[in-house]
């Protein structure tokens, strides 16, 4: 279930910081930097809990059954070199929304959105 939330996580950040961001840009930055920075708390306990020794070994899977009628299911897995990239990636992001703190622009709301949208396929196509 945590590689669900690792996905989750900032998509659901991004559309709260999409909708305050109509009545304040600041609560909207707010939002998306805690979105981000708990995602990066969860990779890095991931990362904390199994230490990589090998890129090849599976260290986290998750099966559930969908449509079991044609053999569709919802299977997340990560590797020793997807953690890395997936703790690297939850460490940059969030920098990108501290680097542009002290802009006040219209289209910030939009940028936040989009952000935390490319963010979730980052981290949805590491997994």
């Amino acid at each position: 279930m945590i590689l669900t939330w690792i996905i989750i996580k900032p998509a659901v950040g991004g559309i709260f910081a999409w909708i305050l961001a109509r009545w304040s840009a600041s609560a909207a930055r707010w939002i998306s930097l805690l979105a981000m920075a708990v995602t990066f708390v969860i990779a890095v306990s991931l990362w904390i809990q199994h230490p990589v020794t090998s890129f090849g070994s599976v260290i986290a899977e998750q099966h559930i059954p969908w449509v079991t009628q044609f053999g569709i299911s919802y299977h997340l897995s990560l590797d020793g070199l997807s953690l890395l990239l997936i703790v690297l990636t939850t460490f940059l992001t969030p920098l990108i929304v501290i680097s542009m703190w002290h802009i006040d622009d219209a289209k910030q709301r939009a940028f936040l959105a989009l952000l935390m949208a490319l963010e979730t396929g980052m981290l949805g196509s590491l997994v």
